[in-house]
């Protein structure tokens, strides 16, 4: 990495909060982080508490970041941290051997402590985990344009369905009354609507189960929910990308999108009167997880810098300036909600009350392999006519996937 700086911010760190590992007040430490991130926001948290730390921070583009990230982790100067989505998505690294656990870091830095309890039970069962996270995103979210609902019918302040059934009644009340609208928008990437629809119809417990073989992919439940996956796609458009899908609906072009928080930023007008956001329909009480992450890096230069890294980045300070400006919230319960805005505290309450799950569609509970398996699975059964025969091919492709 030294020398091929895409972005490098030389930052003077000093002794973070919350228990972050220190050096000697003399003693000069480097890391070298990637990133897809802009992590400006960091620079004035570190300038304050720790001067010993140098830390190179590197932005691939999105496009490069895996080959970067592959490149970087096979060099004789490997960098001493990088970004990943927390949970399964790490598991090719860590099987070979090129990140460390820091399940013991997590103790020493207060973090596990600060973690809602599924998400800690979650990210250090069996008393391991090799990923510490950053950015929390709340997948489970149901975004709706108030205009359109209103036209059919329904409430334009509240998109909170008990059900998919009545979730499906009232995408057919848009599609009669709002012709030539899309009634569900869809990004390129569907897995993240099938996730929804697993924890709607299996609870959060047997959607964790069928990760953890105590619910088989082949169960009599599971194909009833890919059935109500087919219903949906029914009724949905898609558009090129979840960037796409969240403008159709705060521009009036479709009535409801399932997406995470980052559809926030995209919005337009005002809460409750021209759009509304609640959970996706029968998910209630779950909060479906992923977050960008960093790593601990083996065989590094600078194993201190690694870990100097990653107690910012466990931080009550770090974990704020991280989320500052972001519909993200911190991975710590235990950040002041004084620096959050009124929707990242609503998202704060319910990762701290609900039930955590991991997001399927950003590698929570899959592997590289099984995730690329899903969506090709799924992008194959939206493109056919989802009839019993379809679904019974979706059904063991995915048995086949996590087998």
């Amino acid at each position: 990495m030294r020398g091929l700086l895409a972005v490098s911010l030389s930052v003077a760190l000093a002794g973070c909060t919350s228990a972050a590992p220190s050096a000697s007040p003399t003693e000069q430490i480097i890391a070298d982080v990637l990133t897809t991130e802009d992590l400006i926001s960091l620079t004035v948290v570190a300038a304050k508490d720790a001067p010993n730390l140098t830390i190179n921070f590197t932005k691939p583009s999105k496009a490069e970041y895996s080959k970067r990230v592959a490149e970087e982790l096979t060099s004789d100067q490997r960098p001493e941290s990088f970004q990943v989505d927390a949970g399964a998505a790490v598991a090719d690294y860590v099987a070979s051997g090129l990140v460390a656990d820091i399940s013991s870091l997590y103790y020493e830095f207060g973090f596990a402590q600060a973690l809602p309890q599924s998400l800690s039970e979650s990210l250090l069962d069996p008393g391991h985990t090799y990923v510490l996270p950053v950015r929390v995103h709340k997948a489970n979210l149901l975004w709706g344009n108030s205009k359109l609902l209103k036209k059919a019918g329904l409430p334009g302040d509240n998109v909170e369905f008990a059900d998919l059934s009545a979730f499906l009644d009232a995408l057919e009340l848009v599609a009669k009354t709002s012709p030539g609208k899309a009634a569900l928008a869809v990004g390129e990437e569907k897995v993240s609507l099938l996730e929804n629809v697993l924890i709607a119809d299996l609870g959060a417990d047997g959607y964790k189960q069928l990760f953890t073989g105590g619910l088989a992919w082949e169960d009599e439940l599971v194909k009833a929910a890919l059935e109500d996956f087919g219903r949906l796609l029914a009724y949905a458009r898609e558009y090129p990308s979840w960037e796409e899908a969240g403008k159709a609906v705060f521009s009036g072009e479709a009535a409801l999108a399932v997406g995470d928080d980052s559809f926030g930023a995209l919005a337009s007008g005002e809460e409750g009167k021209d759009y509304a956001v609640g959970p996706t329909p029968g998910t209630a009480g779950t909060f479906d997880f992923f977050a960008e992450s960093f790593t601990f890096v083996t065989g590094s230069p600078n194993p201190a810098g690694a870990k100097a890294w990653l107690g910012l980045a466990a931080s009550v300070d770090g974990q704020e300036a991280f989320n500052e400006g972001k519909t993200s919230i911190p991975a710590r319960t235990d950040v002041p909600r004084s620096s959050m805005s009124q929707a990242q505290s609503v998202l704060a309450d319910s990762y701290a009350e609900d039930e955590v799950v991991g997001s399927l569609q950003h590698g929570g509970n899959a592997t590289t392999a099984q995730r690329d398996a899903t969506a090709a699975a799924v992008d194959k059964f939206a493109k056919s006519t989802r009839d019993e025969a379809a679904v019974a091919q979706l059904q063991l492709e995915l048995a086949t996937a996590f087998a």
